[in-house]
């Protein structure tokens, strides 16, 4: 399967619409406020680490299918994996 689609915007990157695969977001250094996640159904999983592989956010949407995490950390690279093509992300950046 394919990557996730990204499109960047003034307030950061939207992100799916397409494959599941990991997509690098970013590689260089950005500071992460707020990660919005909307599943397609229950237990869709979302899954943000860094450049280094290190584990940002690991999420498995809840019945509601919607969740709002601050993060608030600067971080080197951005790499987002989604359990379903048909989810969106957004990630708010400084």
């Amino acid at each position: 399967m394919a990557g996730q689609d990204i499109s960047k915007k003034q307030w950061g990157y939207s992100v799916g619409g397409t494959g599941t695969d990991a997509t690098v977001i970013t590689t260089g250094d950005t500071y992460l406020k707020r990660v919005l996640m909307s599943a397609e159904a229950s237990a869709d999983t979302f899954a943000l680490t860094d450049a280094a592989g290190d584990t940002i956010l690991n999420w498995t949407a809840p019945l509601g299918l919607f969740q709002s995490v601050d993060v608030d950390a600067k971080v080197k690279g951005l790499t987002l994996t989604m359990s379903s093509s048909v989810s969106r992300c957004a990630l708010i950046v400084e």
